[in-house]
């Protein structure tokens, strides 16, 4: 008999007893090594589903960025009482966060004495940077920051300056940040200039804005480029995640030919030749026995994979493959309850799989798509989705700054080093070294993006 998991609100309050909003909060069930953590929503709540009838250690963040054990609950009786209420015994102001904002050009160098447009918890402000290229600014934990480089030209922000080009109303901030710990972090910003060393004005350095207009038709992605990467494929289907990247092409940091060409040639592999944004698990039973779960029963292998005499049982496989008490300590995905294989399946351009890639991208959308209140925990199938399954892939970009390795060039070491980030264990570090450079009967996307 199977026994639904308790619904845990906490509702975290500080000592001054205000809630603690886009607060960590940790829970651990007693005498176990594992820990689940969640940030609080705007009401100082953050929900949790556990295990009945266990004692499970509440923790809190404290200010030197450590966690210290605060109550320990009873998971039936709290879900029972609704919330149990955690008395934080610090203030907001407690959680201070020294935020060091480095600017930088293409070539990154330094950027002196330049204007950068700050969103604070809805107050503006700007603020120039020192000889360094650097900005130093204040905020607490959980706090949202926007910052838009401003055009020296117009003197408008780069967000105003492309939507009265652009004709448009709205337009993204080019970085936000969200701070879950306190201390000291170093922000990168680049500006779309080059800073020449002949400047002989120190408040005013000679610059080029060579991206200061939105991106040009030679920059978008084409539908021709889709067609020769997907031929089979209609357009349809493509098209609206071929605009979803163009609109939004700086932003994404697939503006340059090389970086489209990294990016694609892991999708080409990802969502394979019929460009499928959920995973494909019809695996055959000599495939199965490559994880952990079916080389441990192979006999099951035989039973859920698929054969000439049956088809594979897609359920199963996604459970048991994906299940983290079979997987080595640095595979493991977050799923701990059951079911959890199955309902955090690859999905989107990139395949997100498990439960904790789900969590760390439904946490943190809001940084980048701040307009849209979405639960993709609760509805991981919204990946399937176009819009969703290109921000997927590209959310997993920029967290991983997979844009600088591309960067580095077209050595089949760069295409690895993506590859490595985005699934070290994989069996398909040559076929996406192909992708990116061509074989029979396919150009490679580094020569389809020149």
């Amino acid at each position: 008999m199977t026994t639904e998991n308790s619904k845990i609100t906490l509702l975290v309050r500080g000592q001054d007893h205000k809630p603690l909003k886009s607060f960590p909060i940790r829970v651990q069930y007693a005498g176990e090594a594992k820990q689940l953590e969640r940030m609080t929503d705007q009401q100082g709540k953050a929900n949790f589903s556990l295990e009945p009838n266990r004692l499970v250690d509440v923790s809190v963040l404290t200010p030197d960025g450590s966690f210290e054990k605060n109550a320990t609950i009873n998971t039936t009786k709290a879900s029972k009482k609704l919330f149990t209420i955690i008395g934080v015994g610090h203030k907001k102001n407690d959680f201070i966060v020294q935020l060091q904002i480095k600017m930088i050009d293409l070539n990154k160098k330094p950027v002196p004495h330049h204007n950068l447009e700050i969103i604070l918890e809805g107050n503006t402000s700007t603020k120039k940077s020192d000889q360094s290229g650097i900005i130093k600014q204040a905020m607490l934990v959980g706090e949202l920051i926007r910052m838009n480089c401003i055009d020296l030209e117009s003197n408008l922000t780069l967000v105003e300056k492309f939507k009265k080009m652009l004709h448009v109303d709205e337009y993204p901030s080019a970085y936000v940040y969200r701070p879950n710990r306190a201390g000291d972090y170093v922000i990168t910003v680049t500006l779309p200039m080059h800073v020449h060393d002949s400047s002989t004005e120190p408040d005013k350095p000679t610059t080029q804005h060579p991206s200061l207009i939105p991106p040009s038709a030679d920059k978008l992605i084409t539908i021709a480029q889709m067609k020769t990467m997907w031929p089979k494929v209609k357009e349809e289907k493509m098209k609206p995640i071929m605009d979803e990247l163009n609109n939004n092409i700086n932003d994404y940091r697939l503006n340059t030919p090389l970086r489209k060409a990294h990016f694609f040639a892991q999708i080409m592999q990802e969502v394979g030749p019929a460009f499928t944004p959920g995973e494909n698990l019809n695996y055959r039973p000599h495939i199965l026995k490559k994880f952990s779960y079916y080389r441990k029963f192979p006999n099951e292998a035989e039973r859920d994979g698929l054969t000439n005499e049956h088809a594979a049982n897609v359920i199963n496989i996604a459970n048991n493959a994906y299940n983290d008490a079979y997987r080595p300590k640095a595979y493991k995905l977050g799923n701990t309850e059951k079911g959890d294989g199955w309902k955090y399946r690859g999905r989107g351009l990139k395949q997100l799989t498990g439960r904790s890639n789900y969590t760390s991208f439904n946490n943190e959308y809001p940084q980048v798509w701040s307009n849209e209140n979405i639960n993709f925990v609760e509805h991981p199938e919204l990946l399937e989705q176009p819009k969703y399954a290109a921000r997927s892939a590209v959310w997993y970009w920029l967290k991983h700054d997979l844009a600088s390795i591309a960067d580095s060039g077209e050595s089949e070491d760069s295409v690895n080093k993506i590859t490595a980030i985005i699934n070290k264990a994989t069996d398909s570090y040559a076929a996406r070294r192909m992708n990116f450079s061509g074989s029979k009967g396919f150009v490679g996307t580094k020569n389809l993006f020149r």
